[in-house]
């Protein structure tokens, strides 16, 4: 999905867009905010051209709170967990906004030049190792107050043999679910 990086420093005193990228694209920073000491990503609200995001607020996205991103060394790598919190239409009048959250793993890497490298992955991959196509429901629950699970977000996936499906939605630390449904020639396995 594409994504719009928002950079911030206490000298800049608010958040600043730093522009966008597309799936499997990268951007680079350019020099006159080397200084950025923490990111933030957004998902647009709307439907929007990316490609000038000139004009684009932090009040216009959905956004992961603000992550620090400065090396702990000049050779340094590590991954860092974000969140983005999008809220979801409601599906009934009388049933609360449910927020929709989109899970996210950082690399951070720094080389020995002092260039850092930002890498954006979804939290979970699934594989199908299996010989067929598999259908599959992934759910994410928690322990709810009245007791018994609540399941807080599902997503549907269909996955040929020897893929990989990017998830979004499920935050591998809930140690979510998965319900799949094999389909072969003539039977399915639950």
């Amino acid at each position: 999905m594409p994504l719009i990086y928002f950079g911030y420093c206490a000298s800049l005193g608010s958040d600043y867009t730093i522009g966008s990228a597309l799936l499997n694209s990268s951007i680079n920073v350019p020099i006159q905010l080397a200084h950025l000491t923490h990111l933030r990503l957004g998902v647009p609200k709307e439907a929007l051209d990316l490609l000038d995001t000139s004009t684009l607020s932090i009040t216009d996205c959905f956004t992961s709170d603000r992550v620090m991103i400065l090396p702990s060394s000049l050779h340094s790598s590590k991954i860092i967990r974000t969140t983005v919190v999008c809220d979801m239409k409601k599906t009934d009048m009388h049933e609360p906004k449910l927020p929709r959250n989109l899970h996210f793993l950082l690399r951070l890497r720094t080389s020995i030049d002092g260039v850092c490298s930002i890498d954006i992955e979804p939290a979970f991959i699934f594989v199908n190792l299996l010989p067929c196509e598999i259908q599959c429901q992934f759910a994410e629950a928690f322990e709810s107050l009245a007791g018994g699970k609540q399941v807080v977000q599902t997503e549907m996936k269909s996955i040929s043999s020897g893929q990989e499906e990017k998830i979004l939605s499920l935050d591998c630390r809930r140690q979510p679910s998965e319900y799949i449904m094999i389909s072969s020639a003539d039977h399915y396995i639950s």
